[in-house]
């Protein structure tokens, strides 16, 4: 498949990312206006070829909605910007409603649902991207047949709204807390990487399940390694086809390695993952207010489809085969539900 060329008057990059106005991990509007400016980056790459789609999810009565905020204040460039409100009576029809506030990849698949542009990067809130980045993407040559995925890198939050300059993001590449590898969470100041190492195994592989089927977890550990599944939440660049056969993230009703399905789907589906190698910037923070949420468990929701995504696709039975869940319907991302729209043209004023 060749590199896929701009249809007609569709931007060449959509970005989704999802969040309310409830402070989760502190500072969140802080982090989200950081985010935004970062945008200015990628869009000057694409000559304003980009399109924003912010998708408010649940959002509290007792807050401003995150358009009252002026948030949208901190992209400078000129790229249209579509916020899709998602009214807490929509939230609370869905499974563990009042245990889970934010259904975060329920809110992704709204906002890519909706998106126009010919490849699309969910992301998250409080991501920075970098130069390195940008010009990859101002390159114009990303395949509809592959997926991409970044490398993130923790650092310190900071309180600048504006892209970031070199010089600040020499100092992160520097100063990193952790970062999220292929193979792992690695602390920079940890004086036993190898351990950290183990560490980042040890969920994926029990030593039971080794030792009965050697070859098949060997193969499932060069999965994991190959398809990047860590953090890719923060990260995780589709062709708009490639998402829609995809049908989104599985929209379960629970918390935790939804993102990592996601990778291990696209790879059933034939998907080349492609690993830049360039910095995104995360900043970090708590997540205490996750503590009490419903939990997706590895065994039964992602170690089948590790087994899955390791066999060649002759002997496979269908995506997503052997795990607890269902995959989407064809009304994935709340595509029926007539939702609130606000739309903005390059000037941000509203359309």
């Amino acid at each position: 498949m060749t590199t896929s060329s701009r249809s007609g008057d569709r931007p060449y990059l959509s970005m989704v990312i999802a969040g309310r106005n409830d402070d989760y991990g502190g500072n969140f509007l802080g982090r989200l206006k950081a985010s935004l400016s970062s945008i200015d980056l990628i869009a000057q790459a694409l000559s304003g070829s980009v399109e924003l789609v912010l998708v408010e999810w649940n959002p509290p009565e007792s807050a401003p909605r995150l358009m009252q905020t002026g948030i949208l204040s901190s992209v400078t460039s000129n790229i249209s910007i579509t916020v899709v409100e998602v009214p807490q009576t929509v939230h609370a029809s869905l499974p563990n409603a009042d245990r889970i506030p934010f259904f975060e990849y329920v809110a992704k698949n709204t906002g890519i649902r909706r998106a126009s542009g010919e490849y699309i990067l969910a992301t998250n809130s409080d991501i920075i991207f970098g130069r390195g980045i940008a010009e990859y993407l101002g390159r114009r040559c990303l395949r509809a047949d592959s997926y991409y995925r970044a490398v993130r890198y923790d650092i310190t939050p900071i309180h600048e709204a504006s892209a970031p300059t070199e010089e600040e993001e020499r100092y992160w590449q520097e100063n990193w807390i952790r970062a999220a590898l292929p193979v792992g969470l690695i602390e920079r100041k940890s004086i036993r990487p190898l351990a950290k190492l183990h560490a980042a195994f040890r969920p994926w592989t029990g030593v039971r399940s080794l030792a009965r089927h050697p070859i098949r977890e060997l193969k499932a550990l060069r999965t994991i390694y190959r398809s990047f599944l860590n953090c890719s939440g923060d990260f995780f660049l589709l062709s708009r086809d490639a998402w829609h056969e995809l049908l989104g993230y599985p929209e379960l009703a629970t918390y935790h390695h939804i993102d990592s399905i996601a990778c291990l789907l696209a790879l059933e589906l034939g998907l080349k993952p492609v690993n830049l190698g360039l910095p995104i910037y995360h900043q970090d923070h708590t997540r205490d207010q996750a503590a009490d949420r419903p939990f997706t468990g590895w065994e039964e929701n992602v170690r089948p489809l590790l087994w899955s995504a390791s066999t060649p696709a002759r002997k496979r039975r269908g995506l997503g085969n052997g795990v607890a869940w269902k995959p989407n319907a064809q009304d994935w991302g709340l595509v029926n539900v007539s939702l609130p729209q606000h739309r903005f043209d390059g000037n941000h004023h509203q359309a």
